[in-house]
């Protein structure tokens, strides 16, 4: 796969949210915006070998608004398109075939759980990292963090968190063991593309929270609540 299909693969989060683009060199993104696509290019084009710490130059800002935008391009467009290729498969396959029972039992209550795990992240962990952040460059207000602490918590979030990419792999593998008539090739073929490319950008957003998002926020935790016990100490 060429650089050209990854990095339309990574602009689709932020040309589908109504960022212009000027030309087809993304120049009229904001700087940071610019820079950060790149590494997300290069983290798409080298796959394995990619250093994922590279992502801790940028702020936490841009790496939950990168979340945040991914999970819209998930629910918005990619999960439609993987399930409009599978009706298609149904249609093509109207007497019934194993791929469909496969499809249908494996992928819906994949999506379904997917969907749930986005909701979590965009209504309580996004927004605890958010305000802990505010809380970390701000005085801390003992009252607000001790509310903060009792609402959610990271380790407790990080208990449930479970491999998304791992079960779509599966399905893939799965679904590869079948060969499809030859009239039913190319709707089978984009499902497999389709599929291999949701799979990899599940893999890249799953390491910069892992690996980058979650690591920075525990240690925020960290200081604020260092920060917590001293005031407690000095009132």
């Amino acid at each position: 796969m060429d650089q050209t299909i990854f990095r339309q693969q990574v602009l689709q989060r932020y040309v589908s949210l109504q960022d212009s683009l000027s030309d087809e060199s993304g120049s009229s993104l904001s700087k940071k915006n610019q820079d950060f696509v790149a590494t997300l290019v290069r983290a798409f084009e080298e796959d394995d070998a990619f250093d994922y710490s590279e992502f801790n130059r940028y702020s936490l800002s841009t790496i939950i608004d990168y979340i945040r935008r991914t999970h819209r391009l998930y629910l918005n467009k990619t999960l439609h398109e993987i399930e409009q290729s599978i009706g298609l498969l149904n249609e093509a396959y109207r007497l019934g075939h194993p791929l469909l029972e496969l499809l249908n039992s494996f992928y819906l209550e994949y999506k379904a759980d997917l969907i749930s795990h986005i909701r979590l992240e965009d209504d309580k962990l996004l927004p605890h990292i958010s305000r802990i952040v505010s809380e970390l460059n701000n005085d801390l207000d003992l009252k607000e963090y001790f509310y903060s602490i009792n609402r959610f918590s990271i380790r407790e979030f990080l208990e449930g968190h479970h491999d998304n990419d791992s079960v779509l792999d599966e399905i893939r593998f799965k679904i590869l063991t079948y060969d499809p008539p030859l009239v039913n090739r190319f709707i089978y073929n984009v499902l497999i593309n389709q599929l291999e490319f949701f799979a990899r950008d599940l893999k890249i957003h799953g390491k910069i929270e892992e690996e980058i998002l979650i690591p920075a926020a525990l240690e925020i935790e960290k200081e604020l609540e260092m920060r917590f016990q001293e005031k407690l100490i000095l009132n």
